[in-house]
């Protein structure tokens, strides 16, 4: 899950420089069998079934499960710095493989 401010068609998806866009990353998830944002803004916490898995992914061997389960019990919460989230009246871009 990659979350951008960028006010542009152009989003970064390469961590760190020389990517022109890195600087405007909020957050990004790659779930290398952790929950850890490579920005280090955003603390993801995991209810239920939910959890990192090498089960099934589209990029490096990881990915988020959100339960198999048809319950309200699945999820994953977003808490710490959350301010960079859909913060302004300008365009924002959340971006996932489902």
């Amino acid at each position: 899950m990659l979350f951008s401010a960028r006010q542009s068609n152009y989003l970064a998806v390469s961590e760190g420089p020389p990517n022109p866009a890195w600087a405007n990353v909020v957050s990004l998830f790659k779930f290398d069998n952790n929950l850890t944002d490579s920005k280090g803004n955003i603390t993801l916490t995991t209810n239920g079934q939910t959890a990192v898995s090498s089960t099934q992914s589209k990029f490096g061997g990881y990915s988020l499960f959100v339960g198999d389960q048809q319950t309200n019990a699945n999820y994953a919460a977003i808490s710490g710095t959350t301010s960079g989230l859909l913060s302004g009246t300008g365009d924002f871009t959340v971006e996932m493989w489902v």
